[in-house]
């Protein structure tokens, strides 16, 4: 069994986060959009999780969530990153290749002050990366457009995986994406509806009851500006500037890239840290019961039961059919 657990609990907010194993593939073209748009919804649509925001970088993603039913977490992150790498894959005429990391980063988030930093922090990913001068210039995936125009649901066509056809190039410029971006349009395929609860998280924190949601938006949109500020004096300081969004849009799939960050994994995320070390012990405590069920089950002892808000193991094989 797994040294760390996959811990969640209804009504928790947790920062999912999952990086790709090398290369820049989920470029932020009309075509890669289209079919990312359509996992995302209909993994909304099949899984007990609310998303509250969410975006694609080329190399990875973030997406804030609030575990409505736990056992469906790994599920849905599992749907989304299996589904985008066999995209990349027929896109790219590939077979089998690993796109993704293995696992994902799934701290808990246990304030509310977190919560608005790390919104913040997600939304000013492309612009701290020199990509963009503004959250509203980035091509790519992104609830920025949807949080900011008060719009909560976003009907999205969901291509199969045989639907995907394999580019000409690793590139395409705009009259290509266009017309490719037409042709999927035209597919008869389902449809799902991506919704997006911005604010769901305010309900996991007791003392925030009652509050102006308006008045949460208007930080959140005033701490994003400060940050995009930020970013552009010091570019200015260093004589740099933005990749812009059609640079974004036409870049190849093939773009080498090795990640440069290779943290270990968190259990929980907060700037409190007395609540940071008790989350910590009791999900220690929970990690040893788990351990001697583990155990108990290796021996053929199976009425003891995982406890809740971790996710069980596999079943131990006990009888072997082999000689």
């Amino acid at each position: 069994m797994p040294k760390n657990r996959k811990y969640f609990r209804h009504n928790d907010c947790i920062l999912a986060t999952s990086r790709t194993e090398e290369g820049l593939p989920f470029v932020a073209s009309l075509v890669m959009n289209f079919i990312i748009w359509g996992i995302l919804a209909k993994a909304r649509s099949m899984y007990q999780i609310k998303v509250c925001h969410a975006l694609f970088m080329a190399n990875h993603f973030h997406m804030l969530l609030v575990v409505d039913n736990p056992e469906h977490v790994s599920e849905f992150i599992r749907y989304v990153k299996s589904e985008t790498a066999h995209a990349v894959n027929r896109l790219l005429g590939r077979r089998r290749k690993t796109v993704w990391l293995e696992g994902s980063d799934t701290p808990t988030v246990l304030t509310s002050e977190d919560v608005m930093r790390y919104i913040v922090y997600i939304y000013l990913n492309p612009v701290k990366a020199n990509l963009v001068e503004r959250i509203e210039d980035y091509p790519g995936i992104s609830t920025w457009k949807m949080f900011f125009a008060d719009r909560t649901e976003k009907l999205c066509k969901k291509l199969s995986r045989s639907d995907i056809r394999q580019l000409d190039f690793a590139s395409l410029n705009m009259r290509e994406q266009e017309k490719l971006h037409r042709h999927y349009q035209t597919i008869e395929s389902e449809s799902f509806q991506f919704v997006l609860e911005p604010y769901a998280w305010v309900e996991c924190f007791s003392e925030l009851e009652g509050v102006d949601l308006e008045d949460i938006r208007n930080q959140i949109i005033k701490e994003v500006r400060i940050g995009e500020n930020s970013c552009a004096s010091a570019r200015r300081s260093k004589g740099k500037s933005v990749a812009g969004p059609t640079a974004l849009r036409r870049q190849s799939m093939l773009k080498e890239h090795v990640p440069k960050k290779h943290s270990r994994r968190m259990i929980c995320i907060s700037s409190d840290i007395d609540l940071r070390k008790e989350f910590i012990s009791g999900y220690r405590y929970l990690c040893e019961i788990a351990m001697d069920v583990y155990q108990r089950w290796r021996h053929g002892d199976f009425r003891v039961k995982i406890p809740p808000g971790l996710i069980a193991p596999r079943m131990p094989v006990l009888v072997s059919a082999l000689e």
